[in-house]
């Protein structure tokens, strides 16, 4: 068996997909971590002080060892003097088409006496501008 199959059937258990996917995240958050600290020319060490801990846990960090929190996030980006971007869900990054259909069923009909008005919030403009969906725009009479 190849890694790919033992991969492809480990996966099929849902303790060992859960912790996969907690690693993964982890994963990449630390990669993100790492990557953003070298850019600003910071080590471990001076990170850690920045943040009052010690230099061990941010090379768990960085290894993905650990899921930081948002909160601990938000402290990394401000010792780094940068800020966080919301995060995404994977289903949001798919092209604008396959989305489409699900986002306009969003609309609903309260009540007769509410107008509707189709609108593009600014995030689904940024991914693309001919994506058109529709919300609910309550507007009083």
């Amino acid at each position: 068996m190849n890694l790919k199959d033992f991969k492809a059937k480990a996966l099929q258990n849902q303790k060992i997909r859960k912790e996969f996917e907690r690693y993964d995240l982890a994963f990449e958050i630390g990669q993100m971590v790492l990557e953003a600290r070298l850019f600003k020319g910071v080590t471990q060490q001076k990170l850690a002080g920045k943040l009052g801990t010690q230099q061990p846990s941010i090379a768990r960090l960085e290894n993905g060892q650990s899921l930081p929190s948002l909160t601990f996030l938000e402290k990394v980006a401000r010792a780094l003097g940068t800020y966080l971007l919301a995060p995404k869900f994977a289903f949001l990054e798919k092209p604008a088409s396959q989305n489409s259909s699900k986002i306009k069923t969003m609309v609903i009909t309260v009540m007769p006496s509410i107008k509707t008005e189709t609108v593009t919030p600014s995030w689904l403009e940024a991914k693309s501008p001919a994506f058109s969906s529709s919300f609910l725009n309550l507007q009083s009479l």
